[in-house]
């Protein structure tokens, strides 16, 4: 065998768990950006539904007769409200998760509809409503997701 043949081999065989090594530090910074995405792509997701769920059962409250007590009108918005929210898997629709309240509010004489969906956020008191679990990494968490919520207003008619 020739010099730089063997010299070739021998340096293969010391490269060889270089790679491995690359590969883990390379795997490690893509896993943290993909989980980064996917954690905070999930709960623009659930504020968007709960968004709109807020604001389609503000429009049905439109169709619904105004001479209607503020109860029955309260019923048939929560129910089209759980109809809207259907859209989101089942864990996200428990009331401790998604905090639904649907009120008919007097406001200088007129009967104002409010649609309200809250979302506690994700705190080490509430594991229950974490919508994604969180990846704690070198003193911070990813998501650290805080509560937010989503109100829409509809006047209705007088009496």
């Amino acid at each position: 065998m020739s010099k730089t043949l063997a010299h070739a081999m021998t340096t293969k065989h010391r490269q060889r768990g270089a790679s491995a090594i690359e590969f883990s530090f390379v795997f490690g910074l893509l896993f943290t950006t993909f989980w980064a995405v996917l954690s905070y792509a999930f709960p623009f997701f659930l504020y968007q539904v709960m968004n709109q769920a807020t604001a389609e059962t503000a429009r049905y409250a439109l169709r619904i007769d105004p001479s209607q007590s503020n109860a029955a009108i309260v019923t048939l918005a929560q129910a089209r409200l759980t109809q809207e929210l259907s859209v989101l898997p089942p864990r996200l629709r428990r009331a401790d998760t998604v905090v639904p309240s649907v009120t008919v509010q007097t406001i200088d004489t007129f009967r104002t509809l409010v649609v309200t969906l809250t979302y506690p956020g994700c705190s080490s008191s509430n594991k229950v409503a974490c919508i994604v679990p969180p990846l704690n990494l070198i003193g911070f968490s990813l998501p650290n997701l805080s509560a937010f919520s989503t109100t829409s207003r509809l006047r209705l008619e007088n009496m």
